[in-house]
């Protein structure tokens, strides 16, 4: 099953590792490419506020020019009072982050926007008899970086678990899709444990104005969260309240 969030194959409920949230509180992803965003170099940045976060980066230019991609969750409450008007959206959303604010003021949209949610978070126990790989097994916080490089190497778990299995004679479906569930979490669920503790932080007031101050005055903290969801790719945390 490699069908993304859509999840071909159903699926009993209550199998994801985390609930699923209330109404209201659920949360929901919106991403659109911007131009006119200046002084962002090489380096990806981090915006938290009230209701959730959000991450800039530039992205290959296309025939018009420079482009930034904008990505960011915020919950249902949220998307409902913007009543579908995107500036509102961001008004109520990254906007309220000084620093955000201040990157993104002769910014203009590029294009539409992408939406995707309710979003739920963490490994699925599956469907008997079926290897589910990246996003239909595991989704993880769009925050890391990582959901291209954790859908490979589910995808190399899974080849492995079939590889094995032919040389060891034991071709039975339910089986091996048992026995790559189990080395998924022994090698991947540690990352889906460390990308829930950061976001419950960051999404809490009073976490918020622990964690991110913290993290962009100490370097060393910043790579060591970093590498708890990712061994590669290193973001700049940006401080976004007083």
């Amino acid at each position: 099953d490699a069908s993304g969030r859509g999840q071909l194959f159903e699926r009993r409920p209550g199998q994801s590792i985390e609930r699923p949230q209330a109404r209201g509180t659920r949360l929901f992803g919106c991403k659109v490419h911007l131009r006119g965003v200046k002084g962002l170099g090489d380096a990806g940045e981090l915006y938290f506020f009230r209701e959730g976060y959000g991450g800039l980066l530039e992205v290959e230019p296309d025939r018009l020019g420079s482009r930034s991609n904008l990505c960011f969750l915020t919950n249902e409450s949220t998307l409902k009072a913007a009543k579908g008007d995107r500036e509102r959206l961001l008004e109520l959303t990254l906007l309220t982050n000084p620093s955000a604010r201040s990157r993104l003021q002769d910014a203009v949209f590029a294009d539409g926007w992408l939406g995707a949610g309710p979003i739920v978070y963490g490994q699925r126990s599956g469907v008997p008899g079926v290897i589910a790989i990246g996003d239909a097994g595991a989704f993880i916080d769009p925050f890391t970086g990582s959901g291209i490089l954790l859908a490979l190497s589910s995808a190399e778990l899974a080849a492995s678990s079939v590889s094995d299995a032919f040389e060891a004679d034991e071709m039975r479906p339910d089986l091996i899709a048992r026995r790559y569930r189990q080395r998924h979490r022994d090698s991947i669920g540690w990352r889906f444990r460390s990308s829930q503790m950061i976001r419950r932080l960051a999404l809490s007031p009073l976490g918020r104005k622990l964690l991110v101050p913290l993290v962009t005055r100490h370097e060393g903290l910043t790579r060591l969260l970093a590498q708890s969801t990712r061994a590669r790719r290193i973001a700049t945390l940006v401080p976004g309240e007083e």
